[in-house]
């Protein structure tokens, strides 16, 4: 049995190939979710587990409270709706030493720690990570994920490696911006790319 831990790209190439290796029966393989702050939130999943389900972080591990509010109003979510992840229970850790700034800023008054991860947990109570806060930008008071972006160009034919980042702007607050490698043998304009992007349902 193969663990990961932290996220892993939503490959469909590299979801084939676990899939085959699991259908062969030569492995089995299962993510886990764990802070430094708060370690072992999620638990294995059964051996009998015959699926590979990409940032499945598997069951929620017992005595450990879990919840997904919403970015802008911090309103508790329904199953499916990605919001950031706020975990309680007794492995959490209780404070950064002498800075009781940070603190305030990463367990609330309710005594939720926020880990700054968006996801969502199904009706089965599995819960899937797909990005981080800090990997984020505000547009137009709208939260963009750089990640969702990255993976989007990824399924360009000609793109081979890809990084997007926040840039300021004057009336948008940021605006995200593409380094782009172009496959050997291949050829795409930057023009092409913005055109692409441009069938992205946000």
């Amino acid at each position: 049995m193969i663990t990961f831990t932290g996220f892993l790209r939503k490959d469909l190439q590299l979801t084939k190939f676990f899939d085959k290796l699991i259908e062969k029966k030569f492995l089995y393989f299962s993510q886990v979710y764990s802070l430094t702050k708060f370690p072992i939130i999620s638990e294995y999943p059964d051996l009998e587990y015959t699926e590979f389900l990409p940032n499945n972080k598997a069951h929620i591990s017992r005595n450990i409270e879990l919840k997904i509010i919403d970015l802008k109003t911090g309103q508790s979510l329904g199953p499916d709706i990605d919001g950031e992840i706020c975990v309680k229970g007794p492995k959490m850790f209780s404070e950064y030493p002498n800075n009781i700034e940070a603190t305030k800023e990463t367990i609330d008054s309710d005594g939720w720690l926020h880990t700054s991860d968006i996801g969502h947990y199904d009706t089965n109570e599995r819960i899937f990570t797909s990005d981080r806060i800090k990997e984020m930008i505000k547009y137009r008071g709208w939260p963009v994920s750089l990640t969702e972006i990255e993976q989007f160009l990824f399924t360009h034919e000609s793109v081979a490696e890809v990084a997007v980042v926040g840039v300021k702007h004057e009336t948008e607050s940021q605006r995200p911006r593409a380094y782009v490698k172009v496959k050997d043998g291949k050829c795409v304009s930057e023009e092409e790319l913005k055109k692409y992007v441009l069938g992205l349902k946000v």
